[in-house]
């Protein structure tokens, strides 16, 4: 599937559904974090389609690691789950995760799993980086703002091995006390 139809069909089960997530074909980040987290992706990259996973070390992306996620994808037939495999501090602590090993089906609930499902394979059917907004409703957090980049990591394009994800989060309104 065309990266487009990928944005298309995210966007449009997501206005369906009521969220207010959106995946943009642009990579216009208004994050100056996430606009240098994209060129270090590009640059681990080193003129390949995706950089595999071991490019993207944490020297590379220091500057961002309390802010990033790494996702592994595992193919099992015709399936794809999604396991985690690093959480950075800031995004463990904001959404109360930090569970390395450990696959989302078995530990998020509905309607949060179906996002999450969603948001990571138009990721792996655009076959590479996308700019992620919207308000992000997590357990009793829904006033938290993200951009994120998420963006494929591994030899094949066709079938990443995981996804890394830069979360930029901004408080929308003070929390309900």
């Amino acid at each position: 599937m065309a990266g487009g139809d990928a944005f298309d069909e995210f966007n449009a089960y997501s206005a369906l559904q009521g969220w207010s997530s959106r995946i943009e074909p642009g990579l216009s980040f208004q994050s100056p974090e996430l606009r240098e987290a994209l060129v270090v992706w590009r640059a681990a990259a080193a003129g390949r389609p995706l950089p595999l996973r071991a490019d993207v070390t944490p020297r590379a992306m220091i500057q961002f690691l309390p802010i990033v996620a790494i996702v592994d994808v595992i193919h099992e037939g015709d399936r794809v789950r999604f396991r985690r495999r690093v959480t950075g501090t800031e995004l463990a602590h904001t959404f109360g995760i930090d569970s390395p090993g450990t696959f989302l089906d078995e530990t998020m609930t509905e309607p949060t799993l179906t996002r999450w499902e969603k948001t990571l394979n138009a990721v792996l059917r655009h076959k590479g980086p996308v700019r992620f907004s919207g308000i992000v409703e997590f357990g009793k957090k829904s006033y938290l703002q993200v951009e994120s980049l998420l963006a494929p990591l591994g030899a094949d394009p066709g079938a990443p091995e995981a996804i890394l994800l830069v979360v930029k989060v901004e408080p929308t309104k003070a929390p309900a006390a």
